[in-house]
């Protein structure tokens, strides 16, 4: 996916202004910034919810014809229906699908399973803690059996062990199944962890600016642990100055 020069827009509020920058498959891109400079108004354009005022999303071309790309969304609350149980809450994920329902079950209980729930596929949402809801939400999204995995902060309201065993949970996923997941998200440690890029998202005199980290393994571990995530924080210190 290529985002070219896109911009979002409320009346004379300009959210997002001029934003470029290119998603390859298998990607985990982690987006950070001070609140306000429109993390989530980007993540909810990709995601098809939020028209585009000026510019271009390019989609995957094949044989000259672009592809539409399947995305499901992820959001800060899981927003499961509470009539619905578990099982019934990950079939939503799939309803728009055209195969059969015996198939859908299958995978809805596969889903459930690697989500770590079995057993709780009969329970309803209010029997669940907050950090079970949210993996429900997880499930349903890898239910429709997606291409790209939309976060907003999905993760921020639970305690820090739930939060790392999550954040494992979904980049094993991903990586298992090439998926290309784009994480808003306010822990450097977990964007450092997990992403392949960390984009650092500010506005300086009403523009957006975008700031690119690039990760690898070496990254990750010692020295260079720490000096990247002395550049990222320093970098989101800078960007929230910036306003």
């Amino acid at each position: 996916m290529k985002i070219d020069g896109i911009y979002v827009e409320y009346g004379d509020e300009k959210v997002l202004t001029d934003i470029s920058f290119d998603i390859k498959r298998g990607e985990f891109i982690s987006i950070m910034g001070p609140s306000g400079v429109g993390k989530t108004t980007l993540l909810r354009t990709l995601a098809g919810l939020e028209n585009i005022t000026q510019g271009y999303i390019y989609k995957e071309v094949k044989k000259g014809k672009e592809i539409t790309l399947k995305t499901s969304f992820v959001p800060q609350n899981p927003t499961l229906l509470p009539w619905r149980n578990v099982l019934r809450n990950v079939l939503v994920g799939s309803q728009a699908s055209k195969i059969n329902m015996e198939t859908r079950m299958h995978e809805a209980n596969e889903k459930i399973k690697a989500v770590g729930l079995s057993g709780a596929e009969m329970k309803f949402p209010k029997e669940l803690s907050g950090g079970m809801q949210q993996r429900v939400a997880i499930a349903r999204a890898l239910a429709a059996n997606p291409e790209i995995i939309l976060m907003d902060e999905p993760f921020s309201a639970l305690d820090n062990h739930l939060r790392e065993n999550l954040t494992d949970l979904v980049a094993t996923l991903a990586k298992d199944k090439n998926l290309t997941i784009i994480l808003n998200t306010h822990s450097i440690e977990e964007a450092i962890k997990v992403s392949s890029e960390i984009i650092i998202l500010a506005k300086k005199d009403g523009r957006s600016i975008l700031q690119k980290f690039e990760l690898d393994a070496q990254n990750k571990h010692g020295s260079e642990y720490f000096k990247t995530k002395l550049e990222v924080t320093d970098a989101i210190k800078n960007a929230g100055m910036e306003h």
